[in-house]
């Protein structure tokens, strides 16, 4: 159930542009300014009647090139996100035709070390996809 905490762990990304780029320093991550950044449908509803929706997806626009990112907030530990957060990216990349990034907003230190992984699919023995991800504790964040 969406609540009005995990709304605003991710929104704050599309109320205010900038904080894209005060929280890769922050977090020391290898990203450049955005020139540009525009806010893309969440919506990752396909034809099949399977509703999947991401909970901020961003298209960044840098002076080296862009790519999509993708904003998802995490209360807690769910086996079944990683194989989510998967889909969404493979979904973007296909779509837009650009990189797609996942950053996770977590509530607690150890939710975020849990999302960041790293996660596999596919079998045990012969992984498809093997993914590691940026995730954040509020507490991480400096204060304004």
């Amino acid at each position: 159930m969406v609540t009005s905490q995990h709304e605003a762990m991710h929104r704050i990304f599309r109320h205010d542009a900038r904080t894209f780029a005060r929280a890769f320093h922050a977090l020391d991550l290898p990203f450049p300014d955005p020139i540009e950044v525009e806010h893309i449908s969440v919506d990752l509803t396909e034809i099949e009647p399977i509703e999947r929706r991401a909970d901020t997806i961003l298209r960044i626009v840098t002076a080296d090139s862009s790519f999509l990112l993708v904003v998802e907030a995490q209360s807690k530990k769910e086996l079944t996100r990683p194989r989510a957060w998967t889909y969404y990216l493979a979904y973007l990349e296909a779509k837009y035709q650009i990189p797609a990034v996942l950053v996770i907003v977590c509530r607690s230190e150890a939710t975020a070390q849990w999302a960041q992984g790293p996660h596999s699919l596919g079998h045990a023995t012969c992984p498809v996809w093997c993914c590691a991800r940026w995730c954040s504790a509020h507490t991480m964040f400096p204060p304004s």
